[in-house]
């Protein structure tokens, strides 16, 4: 079985090597997914945005961590805002190469499912920790 960190090799041997510097925006929340990036050093912030484009979930994520990959395989819109902290080095994968390197190798596509699986369980978790601020009515 392929681990975490073998998802990352692989994903690093197929990708295309990106700088960034501080502050840059990887994607944004709602605009269309074209890949994911493998934070290969620096910080970046994931941010989850209320309609006004207010964050009101945020986590800083290391070395490592790979970015956007729920919305690359599901076709779907990103949803979160990705923020470098500082210099960053990543690995862009594109969609198409995302999806041949799932095709040619099935080990490789269960064991990424499973780091999705993960992240989502770990999202869902954070998400229900939230407290949502409704504003009281005012008495009459």
């Amino acid at each position: 079985m392929v681990d975490g960190n073998s998802v990352v090799k692989r994903l690093e041997a197929v990708g295309e090597a990106v700088t960034h510097g501080h502050e840059a925006v990887l994607f944004d929340q709602g605009q269309p997914s074209v890949g994911a990036y493998v934070l290969k050093s620096g910080n970046t912030r994931l941010s989850l945005l209320d309609y006004e484009g207010t964050p009101i979930w945020s986590r800083t994520v290391e070395p490592g961590a790979i970015l956007g990959l729920p919305s690359t395989l599901g076709h779907t819109p990103y949803s979160l805002r990705a923020t470098t902290v500082g210099q960053v080095e990543l690995v862009f994968v594109a969609k198409p190469k995302l999806e041949e390197l799932m095709r040619q190798d099935t080990v490789f596509c269960t064991a990424l499912l499973k780091v999705v699986s993960e992240e989502l369980v770990d999202f869902r978790r954070k998400l229900s920790l939230l407290r949502p601020q409704i504003p009281q009515r005012p008495q009459s």
